[in-house]
């Protein structure tokens, strides 16, 4: 998909090079589209390369996420255990000391 997306991209600014190959273009008009074209072609990679970092970020805090929440069902798990146990123990020595 991203391969297709980037043929897309340029496959268009090819084509706008190409429209300044036109004759009946301004001169003004024909730099103004090639600098442009140039522009884009330098400032998509870096586009790219923010996604893709921002993605990994995305990723690494979402894998922190799951490793937190787990972490708290664990505990979760162990306080409900010493909750019981304590109470059990209550029980017992309230037992006893009737």
């Amino acid at each position: 998909m991203v391969d297709d997306v980037n043929q897309r991209v340029e496959d268009a600014l090819e084509t706008l090079v190409n429209i300044t190959g036109n004759g009946n273009l301004r001169k003004d008009l024909k730099e103004d589209i090639l600098v442009s074209v140039s522009v884009l072609r330098k400032e998509f990679p870096i586009l790219k390369c923010q996604i893709k970092t921002e993605k990994d970020e995305q990723k690494k805090l979402s894998e922190e996420l799951k490793n937190a929440k787990d972490e708290m069902v664990r505990r979760d798990k162990q306080l409900d255990k010493w909750i019981h146990q304590w109470t059990i123990c209550n029980h017992l020595q309230a037992a006893e000391i009737n």
